[in-house]
């Protein structure tokens, strides 16, 4: 099913004299399995639609709804939509957790609370997709080459996939 964002609006500190609107009215809809990307000038909301779509922020109106359940009802589960639900921004060296790259790979599926086997395994796969070489899994993630390559950001996103 995905994410549906039905009439959307977000406002920072709505009860200052000049309340700051970030989004207003937004309807999207984001099949399930679907990359997207979001550009825009700066200040333009990309950061706090993307912080709204896995939970962060909840909208001052409007509704998001994770495969058919609105994200902000009560008891639901924010651990599962944001297992599913990744974010990667501009600059992935803002990103980084960790020492190493390896580390810094399961950051993630650590956080979900899987198995050590299990996070070292969704990394290692994840790190094989993005082409990076054992040899490098020690290294710093600032230092290491395949950090600039497009696919690096989203080694933190794939092994928290349950599908990976």
């Amino acid at each position: 099913m995905g994410l549906t964002i039905e009439h959307v609006s977000y406002v920072y500190d709505p009860d200052a004299p000049l309340p700051q609107r970030a989004l207003e009215d937004i309807c999207l809809t984001i099949p399930e399995g679907q990359f997207i990307g979001i550009i825009g000038h700066t200040g333009s909301g990309k950061s706090t639609l993307m912080q709204h779509l896995n939970g962060l922020v909840r909208a001052t109106e409007g509704h998001i709804y994770f495969n058919g359940q609105d994200i902000d009802a009560k008891g639901f589960d924010r651990k599962e939509l944001r297992s599913k639900v990744g974010l990667v921004f501009q600059y992935p060296e803002h990103q980084l957790f960790e020492v190493d790259v390896f580390s810094d790979v399961c950051f993630g599926p650590r956080n979900l609370g899987l198995p050590k086997e299990e996070v070292e395994r969704r990394a290692r796969e994840a790190l094989a997709r993005v082409g990076l070489s054992e040899e490098l899994y020690t290294s710093t993630p600032l230092n290491c080459t395949a950090a600039r390559n497009a696919g690096w950001p989203l080694r933190g996103c794939w092994p928290c996939s349950r599908k990976s």
